[in-house]
């Protein structure tokens, strides 16, 4: 006889997920590496030849050509790979389980690597975490998995991403917690590090192992520095400050351009970005190769801070003009300009005190981005993965911390949660945590919920789940009285193990909402088990629908565009 082909358990189906998303990942990075590549010689190829007699403002007509390209490619064919994707992935996990469309990963990779290859000051990391994340997100979707899954192995996808453009697989990882899934905690842990190992394995493969930046070797010199790097960390949070605020204001700028289509504005955002350019050609792209002669000093002090204002006013014309990249690289850069010059300086006063500027550089790019984006643990491990050099982690540790503190006392949003505030997806803080607490639950119930009566068996209820209904299913007594609910996973479990007993697998101990809480009430009751579903029931325990955490927020979006519009909160 023949038999059977073992079902694969949940968390064996995990780990092949995990090393399928890396490989994807890691080729994906690969990938479009090499696009940026081709279109860099072939906008530049242009600019060197049909329009020479410009001179050196000929530099000025690559990033306008690719503005040109990039703005329909995004705006006719996926919008979330406008800007620089991070935030689009955070609230794709905030608000839809961490379901993403297929096609954001073609589009924003084409868009990315025209925007950048043609001189568009942008980093290709935001695009590689998005990529990452939507490829993720549609092998989720393809297995069925459940919200809390799919939101793991996006979070799995982003940090491939990560680990295979900076050749740091442990940055990778604490970039997925701290930024995209914004907590740490042992659930999905080992996915997310499989999937960064594998990234970045494959990455090696092709391009070895050597790091992405050419880092002289450092030392502290004098104990005393360790003021100087802390007071390095202060000016780096002043200098995120400036950029957030400059970004958005110009995206508003653009935004507000009614008349003007809005897939030719990146193009009008892309003329002072080729003019900066025709200034200093270090402008341009991701902006590396000025990154690497920061840390190799002999730029003069007025050189290095002209360079950092340019790249801030270059990068939020590009991404506040509606162009596709990341700020990763960005803020390195002005972070490596700021360092440059705050360590010439104090190398001039203090000779005998202070190390080469070069270090001071290496810090500073850490200490922007850290501040930017409210990240220091992942700002301190990649810049350590690409010098595998302890002396330095001292000081680095110090400024990034100092950045961020300061930064965040200037500052409510990081660059990533400012976007999503001004969508009103952010829920912690002032009148939005307050109009959380004035809305009842029960605009938000589903009253067509799909549950499962008893008597019922574990095929029945996986058939209900593979039907549409909502996650934890809820299971019913026959006189409609809530008796419980079974989780996705445990179905799953109990389906590969052959186990047909439902009973078991009940969980009756459920937080529940009933009409009179409100939205803030029911969020934190899905925070405390971590699940998308709760039921709603009345005072004698009968059903009366269920509520989702989309459906949550939905209705506190809801309540926010009618404020927005003087309306004020709808009543429960």
């Amino acid at each position: 006889m023949r038999r059977p082909i073992p079902r694969l358990s949940e968390s064996n189906l995990l780990v092949l997920l995990a090393v399928a998303i890396g490989l994807a990942g890691g080729l994906s990075a690969v990938g479009l590496q090499k696009l940026l590549a081709f279109f860099h010689f072939a906008f530049f190829w242009l600019a060197d030849h049909p329009f020479r007699f410009l001179g050196r403002f000929s530099v000025a007509a690559a990033p306008v050509a690719g503005a040109l390209v990039a703005g329909p490619l995004v705006y006719r064919l996926a919008i979330e790979a406008k800007g620089h994707g991070v935030p689009e992935v955070m609230e794709s996990v905030a608000l839809r389980g961490g379901r993403i469309r297929a096609r954001v990963a073609v589009v924003k990779a084409l868009a990315s690597a025209v925007t950048i290859g043609s001189g568009g000051s942008a980093g290709r990391e935001g695009p590689i975490v998005q990529i990452g994340a939507t490829l993720g997100s549609t092998i989720a979707q393809r297995f069925a998995m459940s919200d809390r899954r799919t939101r793991t192995l996006v979070a799995a996808g982003a940090a491939s991403g990560i680990a295979a453009a900076f050749n740091a697989p442990l940055a990778g990882v604490f970039f997925a917690l701290e930024v995209i899934l914004q907590r740490f905690s042992s659930a999905g842990f080992a996915t997310v590090v499989l999937a960064a190992v594998t990234s970045s394995t494959v990455w090696r493969a092709f391009f070895g192992n050597a790091p992405v930046l050419r880092v002289p070797q450092f030392t502290l010199a004098n104990p005393v520095e360790l003021v100087f790097y802390a007071g390095l960390g202060a000016a780096a949070a002043l200098v995120a400050v400036g950029f957030v605020a400059t970004l958005y204001r110009l995206e508003d700028a653009f935004d507000g351009m009614r008349r003007f289509p809005a897939d030719a504005r990146p193009a009008l955002g892309a003329i002072v970005v080729g003019l900066l350019g025709a200034w200093n050609v270090l402008v341009l792209g991701s902006g590396i190769e000025g990154i690497d002669a920061a840390l190799a000093g002999g730029l003069a002090i007025a050189t290095v801070l002209l360079l950092l204002v340019a790249k801030l006013l270059a990068t939020s014309f590009t991404l506040g003009s509606g162009a596709s990249g990341g700020v990763f690289s960005p803020s390195l850069f002005m972070g490596a300009m700021l360092g440059s010059a705050y360590g010439a300086m104090l190398h001039g006063l203090f000779p005998g005190v202070v190390a080469q500027p070069g270090a001071y550089a290496l810090v500073g790019m850490a200490a922007v981005f850290a501040a930017a984006a409210q990240a220091p643990i992942s700002s301190i491990l990649i810049v350590f993965e690409m010098t595998n050099d302890f002396r330095i982690m001292v000081p680095l540790m110090l400024a990034c911390i100092t950045a961020t503190v300061l930064y965040s006392r200037l500052k409510r949003d990081s660059v990533y949660t400012a976007k999503l505030r001004r969508r009103g997806v952010m829920l912690d803080e002032g009148r939005e945590a307050h109009l959380l607490e004035t809305i009842a639950v029960s605009r938000a119930i589903d009253r067509e919920y799909t549950g499962l009566s008893l008597p019922a068996s574990v095929d029945e209820a996986m058939a209900r789940l593979e039907a549409g209904a909502v996650d934890p299913l809820l299971i019913v007594e026959a006189d409609g009285k809530l008796a419980g609910a079974v989780s996705g996973d445990a179905l799953r479990e109990a389906v590969a193990a052959g186990d047909g007993d439902l009973e078991h697998l009940i969980q009756r101990q459920l937080p529940w909402v009933g009409p009179e809480d409100t939205l803030d009430s029911g969020l934190r009751k899905l925070a405390v088990r971590d699940i998308e579903a709760i039921p709603a029931v009345d005072g004698s325990g009968h059903v009366l629908g269920v509520v989702t955490r989309a459906g949550l927020l939905r209705e506190y979006r809801n309540a926010l565009a009618e404020r927005e519009r003087g309306s004020g909160p709808p009543p429960g």
